[in-house]
């Protein structure tokens, strides 16, 4: 190209797209600059109709259509004059802020990159003649930058200092010196973070940026340790939003225990409690000795971690603790579609059940305020917990063998004795269709939807079909009134929640789970892949180290928990 000082554009002429050019005034926006100094702009596109060129003011986020003859051209980036040896010199103002923009589409591009690398790269393309100091100059400039709109790192490429959202608002700022990742598992340094949900972060190049918080999930505290999992809900936007169980259990998992515990198996209750020497899981509490026992010498474990997957109810919970301080329950509870009739009523989120900015409970609000709010709980509050989960197993078992089972269409005798292991096995083997039959209910609940009516002094009865929709229901079976409020209470007890027509299907979907080991589908292995290549990424992310980065196929659902404890707070 010719100089632009040379090149004059006629009344209906077009400028090049791309070039740099200087906007004498302006009357949008309610804004005007001096006509001496100017506004820099750069051309991005031509309407030939109307007559106008499309430019972008420097520092603004929106284009605007300008007359070319309200342009007038100035030098380009690539004619700055080359600095003397050994010397560095200001760039013009055009010059300096597209050198800046190079910089930071180069730092987010190549975050590993040294200055001498970048320095290599730029004089290399449209900068010949930059030297280390302009270089430095104009990356200590960009670091002080948000990300540019047209280069962004991550999702957040539009960035303001608006009022943040209210996810981010609701959450604790994070700690500086926290590590984070972003949704594309790009890993950042705290700096800062704000009450208004803007966080100052460090790359691995050493660049440094502004990123909105709920873009970024916590990983490693500033003490370089696993964060609670109530730091990772109450920092965490997108953690804290979770309303579906499995998912906040899986990630808190994930990032609030060491990787050692992705490692463990998935334990029935009744081999939990054999390991705490109790007949019950409850001796995750009242046998702590054998329980959470550590090996001669070595000191007592500072945190543990249990996670529990009753998937017979629908339901997946996490309890942590801290050595000194106590126990927490962590847990979310699905909502209804949000165009439903109850939306708001039942289910929460994973921040709203550590929080006091809502009741959580469609059944009862107890729950939350004995279990939740982020509150430490005591051995005892959490054996009532521990106690109501048993009692639950205890009455949905009875209830599937007496009640639910004569009810489907197989024939299944009543069950033989624990010590009769050959009868045992042949009646297992006669209630295998049952499960079967559930899940294909289930997947026609997903479309039909289930009903649960509770007419006072009558059976409880579970149907598919939505009477709110006219359609004409198929009834099940049904429930005797007093066992399904016994049922009711121990799941609300916990939960806050009622249990439903889908929880009773899940029930017969996970019959005799103990003695039951499930495949998984061509669909299901694809989905475990997929979250055991996720958990490498977080492995590599992560500054915690585990020996073994992969966790075998899960085969036990239906009633089962893990637990972990270490020795790192």
């Amino acid at each position: 190209f010719l100089c632009e000082a040379s090149w004059r554009p006629g009344p209906r002429e077009s400028l090049p797209t791309g070039w740099r050019w200087a906007r004498p005034w302006c009357s949008t926006r309610l804004w005007r600059a001096p006509r001496s100094t100017g506004v820099a702009v750069v051309v991005s596109a031509l309407d030939a109709v109307k007559g106008r060129q499309g430019v972008r003011v420097e520092g603004e986020s929106e284009p605007l259509a300008l007359k070319p003859t309200n342009l007038t051209a100035t030098q380009p980036d690539a004619a700055v004059p080359p600095a003397p040896a050994g010397q560095a010199t200001d760039l013009p103002p055009s010059g300096e802020e597209g050198l800046i923009a190079a910089v930071q589409r180069l730092r987010f591009a190549r975050p590993q990159a040294t200055t001498k690398e970048l320095h290599a790269a730029l004089s290399a393309q449209e900068w010949p003649s930059l030297t280390l100091g302009e270089l430095k100059k104009a990356a200590s400039k960009a670091a002080k930058r948000a990300p540019r709109e047209a280069d962004p790192p991550t999702a957040s490429a539009s960035l303001t200092r608006a009022e943040p959202p209210a996810a981010a608002a609701a959450c604790v700022p994070f700690e500086a010196g926290s590590v984070v990742t972003d949704r594309d598992g790009r890993k950042f340094k705290v700096v800062k973070s704000r009450k208004d949900g803007l966080v100052s972060v460090i790359t691995t190049g050493r660049q440094r940026a502004e990123m909105r918080q709920e873009e970024l999930v916590l990983i490693d505290t500033a003490r370089n340790t696993c964060p609670t999992g109530f730091e990772l809900i109450t920092q965490s936007p997108s953690v804290g939003s979770i309303h579906q169980c499995d998912a906040l259990a899986e990630i808190v998992a994930e990032r609030a225990a060491p990787p050692q515990l992705m490692m463990r198996p998935w334990d029935s209750f009744g081999v939990c409690a054999q390991r705490c020497g109790s007949p019950t899981i409850e001796g995750l509490v009242t046998h702590p000795q054998l329980a959470w026992g550590v090996p001669p010498g070595q000191p007592p474990a500072q945190s543990r971690i249990v996670c529990f997957a009753l998937d017979a109810v629908a339901h997946h919970l996490v309890i942590e603790w801290r050595v000194g301080r106590g126990w927490r329950l962590l847990q979310s509870y699905l909502r209804p579609e949000r165009a439903g009739p109850r939306y708001g009523e039942i289910g929460y989120t994973a921040l709203e059940w550590v929080t006091a900015t809502r009741p959580c409970g469609g059944a009862d609000t107890s729950a939350h305020r004995r279990f939740g709010q982020g509150r430490w709980l005591s051995d005892a509050d959490v054996l009532q917990i521990l106690q109501a989960i048993n009692r639950l197993r205890s009455l949905t078992d009875a209830l599937v063998t007496r009640c639910l089972l004569p009810q489907t269409p197989f024939r299944i005798g009543p069950r033989p004795q624990e010590h009769d292991r050959s009868a045992l096995q042949a009646w297992l083997t006669s209630v295998e269709p049952v499960g079967e039959w559930a899940g294909e209910k289930i997947h026609a609940a997903e479309s039909r939807g289930a009903t649960i009516s509770r007419p006072p002094g009558h059976d409880v009865q579970v149907a598919l079909g939505d009477p709110m929709r006219g359609d004409a229901l198929e009834v099940l079976f049904s429930v005797p009134e007093a066992a399904a409020a016994e049922i009711d209470a121990a799941y609300a007890e916990f939960t806050g929640e009622k249990f439903g027509a889908i929880h009773y299907l899940r029930l017969l979907n996970y019959v005799e789970s103990d003695y039951t080991q499930y495949v998984k589908t061509a669909e299901g292995r694809a989905k475990l892949r997929a979250k055991q290549q996720e958990r490498e990424r977080l492995f590599k992310t992560s500054q915690l180290d585990g020996a073994q980065r992969t966790e075998k196929e899960r085969d036990h659902f239906g009633w089962v928990v893990r637990c972990i404890h270490w020795g790192q707070d």
